[in-house]
């Protein structure tokens, strides 16, 4: 089987958010189960070409490519992917993709203007590289709105060639939130959809050209990050925000597939970044990393029989930032510190982030606020906390509670999207409970199932054993790489000429 991944990022070579951290192990795992894989990425300026060998493709022309009235030229790049034998693509086009930043001006976080007529240009380079490469996949997977075009220019613009109109197309949105909105004008560069763009047609939404709406109605197959997700995404706009009606009308070919896990990366038995490792047999371990953990950000060992919440941001509405607000003078009435963990972007709240600064001032030894944390201090607070807390409005998958089952720290989650999916209750199943979640977004909810895990805390055997059933769970990639593999098989299957819902 021959498949095309296209998406805006992936590790190691371009991560802003979390698809840049799924795609690249999901590339791995699949290179494992006899898929010959190419990858296509736009060449960002912030890209380091010399680190990864990436040099201009011999003997492929220039890409000319129509954007309206105007012809935009690219070039193709090629590197391998470190470590193992899948071919990475870059479109080269240094107006649209040697910025600064990715997606946005990094001064204000201002979305580009132009980004739609930026990935148009990508997506559409993409389709017209392939013959090129002498590449003919069986299947394409788009990766979010920004690749949405390409299911559409497959299905309407080549389809009478021979080249392309048997390839299937799978696309997968890891997250509603943001959907690739653009006035109508855009269709000009698009060079298609003028047919198609009338008021609750396929390429318009709220009088918007919306990519992921045009991803959704021309793919073969659709998915998202859980199962959960897939279905509360149909039930209303509360999850749907305006898609619930689409995504109805594809039920039957629209599924949820768990993110997982890098064990390469993820894994207390062998990771070298913590100073200790530990089995699932071996929890006691964590109180010695806990104690390194309080060193880490200045707090005394004295302290090692308190427990530890943390939070791990960024600090937006979608992770609960307002319930954190709403709960915290109550939180830090008990005896426990609290580790929020801002990471990177969460300056886009400021008036959040100055809040808990003034509030970490007023309580030094009770909480503790990390704006950022690099890759050895956020695997130590994964080992080293006790709890973690998620108290999300929603949660497509979620890969931080992943991370935190691995290492035995016990969450305490909302029950909505891939958090439903991945963390079991324990006072609903003590047999088999490693978890605790609450249903409503509500403070009285959020802070009884923090009483409940204050309550077990003090039972150091049945906190053992719940932090051992955590680490026991199997949320790897090798997993959901075959699940990945399956609908690959049934997009393939599905792929007819004259294109059925």
């Amino acid at each position: 089987m021959k498949v095309v991944i296209a998406t805006t990022e992936m590790s190691p070579f371009i991560r802003t958010g979390e698809i840049g951290e799924v795609v690249a192990p999901l590339v791995k795992h699949l290179s494992k189960l006899e898929i010959e894989l190419k990858v296509f990425l736009p060449l960002y300026g912030v890209i380091n070409q010399e680190d990864f060998d990436i040099k201009k493709v011999k003997d492929v022309p220039p890409l000319r490519i129509p954007m309206g009235e105007s012809t935009k030229v690219g070039d193709l790049y090629r590197a391998m992917y470190p470590g193992i034998d899948v071919e990475v693509y870059f479109i080269r086009n240094p107006l649209y993709f040697e910025r600064e930043g990715v997606y946005s001006y990094p001064d204000t976080f201002k979305r580009y203007e132009d980004n739609g007529e930026r990935f148009t240009f990508f997506c559409r380079a993409c389709l017209e590289s392939l013959p090129q490469i002498k590449f003919q996949p069986h299947l394409i997977h788009c990766n979010d709105y920004a690749t949405g075009l390409i299911s559409a220019y497959l299905r309407l613009f080549y389809r009478e060639n021979p080249f392309y109109n048997n390839i299937a197309a799978l696309f997968t949105f890891h997250s509603l939130a943001e959907q690739g909105e653009y006035p109508p004008a855009l269709l000009d560069s698009i060079g298609m959809g003028n047919k198609q763009f009338y008021k609750g047609g396929p390429f318009e939404l709220n009088g918007s050209v919306n990519f992921t709406k045009i991803g959704i109605t021309y793919a073969d197959i659709i998915n998202t990050v859980s199962e959960t997700y897939a279905t509360e995404v149909m039930k209303g706009s509360t999850f749907g925000l305006g898609l619930e009606e689409v995504l109805r009308t594809v039920s039957k070919r629209f599924f949820g597939v768990l993110n997982g896990i890098e064990p390469e990366k993820w894994d207390p038995v062998t990771d070298k970044l913590l100073p200790y490792n530990y089995t699932p047999e071996e929890t006691f371990v964590k109180q010695l990393l806990k104690g390194e953990l309080l060193e880490r950000i200045k707090l005394s060992r004295d302290e090692l029989l308190t427990p530890i919440f943390t939070i791990f941001g960024p600090m937006i509405p979608q992770k609960g930032a307002e319930l954190v607000l709403e709960v915290l003078p109550k939180i830090l009435k008990h005896d426990l510190k609290l580790l929020i963990v801002g990471r990177t972007d969460v300056y886009r709240i400021a008036n959040i982030i100055d809040y808990l600064k003034v509030v970490a001032k007023k309580f030094p030894e009770k909480l503790i606020f990390l704006p950022v944390a690099d890759d050895e201090l956020e695997h130590l607070i994964v080992a080293g906390s006790d709890f973690a807390l998620f108290p999300v409005l929603y949660e497509p998958c979620g890969l931080d509670q992943l991370y935190c089952l691995k290492y035995g720290t016990i969450p305490i989650a909302r029950k909505t999207g891939g958090l439903a999916d991945t963390v079991l209750d324990y006072k609903s199943d003590n047999e088999k409970g490693y978890g605790f979640t609450f249903k409503n977004f509500s403070a009285a909810d959020f802070l009884d199932s923090i009483q409940d895990a204050l309550d077990i805390y003090n039972k150091p055997n049945i906190r053992n054993e719940i932090s051992k059933r955590a680490m026991e769970q199997d949320f790897s990639w090798d997993k959901s790489s075959k699940e990945y593999a399956k609908l690959y098989k049934e997009a393939i299957g599905r792929i007819r000429w004259g294109y059925k819902k």
